[in-house]
């Protein structure tokens, strides 16, 4: 059977309006809707094999990229292979690539499980629980990091959520700065930030081609559609203080990703000590959180 044509294991939960697919293999989302409409990409009937394809899937054990998969932790230089074809860094971790668990299921709620052995794609071992559930006008997507190895390891997490349309989208967040990005979406150099990358005020994104973190992020995040009568907040663990801001008009989606660190932080950590890498102890767990809220909007202009 080709990739393409690979049946996915669905779950749904439901409640207060909103309907949430999940995959629970691949630990991913790959519908949210609230009161009929379309909060994270729908996915695609015939792409939904892709891991990229998904309307939202978790970031562990570290988001983003790590520069030529090459990286020195407490002395010891670690390299680890390209995880995803035609590019040439490791991206988001292992969890967003499958192998997860069912663990527990309501009709508002599920549970999901995730083991990682060290070596394939990750010198740690560690275990992750992910909880993704409903209640009231909030869906919040949980994240609990488990160091299982006999040492100290590196650690980040974060979420990964596509949200739909662009091109009626408009959105604020308040950051202290960001970090310019080269051709690879490595960070090169930090700046505050100036009158075109500043959404305190709110900026509609339809036209717009962004891919870059920000930092000092303080959260909220909202959402609005010109085309529909309520918008998104979006809140996170204060753990959470960076957000990588991704607008493709061509693939009709955006991100706005609640992260625990900046880009490639595992090599930046020796320069900086702001970076927000974490480092776990031998059985130290960390639990990470991501609220959507819907509000109600009226006919809010984008």
């Amino acid at each position: 059977m080709s990739a393409a044509a690979e049946t996915i294991e669905c779950a749904t939960i439901a409640s207060e309006g909103w309907t949430v697919a999940v995959a629970p293999r691949r630990g991913a989302v790959l519908s949210c809707d609230y009161r009929g409409g379309e909060i994270l990409r729908r996915t695609a009937a015939q792409g939904g094999a892709d891991p990229f394809g998904v309307g939202h899937f978790p970031l562990a054990p570290y988001s983003n990229r790590i520069a030529d998969g090459s990286f020195v932790f407490e002395g010891e230089r670690y390299v680890i292979k390209p995880n995803v074809r035609g590019h040439p860094h490791p991206l988001h971790g292992t969890a967003w690539l499958g192998g997860w668990s069912l663990v527990a299921r309501a009709r508002d709620s599920l549970s999901l499980a995730f083991e990682h052995a060290a070596g394939a794609g990750w010198p740690w071992p560690f275990s992750l629980r992910q909880t993704i559930g409903v209640d009231g006008p909030a869906l919040t997507i949980g994240l609990t990091l488990k160091n299982m190895a006999d040492r100290a390891a590196p650690a980040g997490m974060g979420f990964h959520p596509y949200f739909s349309d662009p091109h009626a989208a408009r959105l604020s967040f308040e950051a202290a700065g960001l970090w310019e990005a080269d051709e690879s979406a490595l960070p090169v150099a930090w700046k505050p930030l100036s009158p075109s990358s500043d959404f305190s005020r709110g900026r509609p994104l339809a036209g717009a081609s962004i891919d870059n973190c920000f930092t000092g992020w303080k959260g909220p995040a909202r959402i609005l559609w010109r085309d529909r009568p309520f918008g998104v907040e979006i809140s996170a663990s204060p753990d959470l203080a960076f957000a990588v801001l991704y607008v493709s008009q061509a693939q009709g989606c955006f991100c706005f990703e609640p992260v625990s660190h900046m880009n490639d932080a595992l090599n930046w950590a020796a320069r900086r000590n702001d970076t927000g890498l974490r480092v776990l102890q031998p059985g130290e767990s960390w639990t990470v959180s991501m609220t959507l809220r819907a509000f109600d909007a009226g006919n809010a202009a984008a």
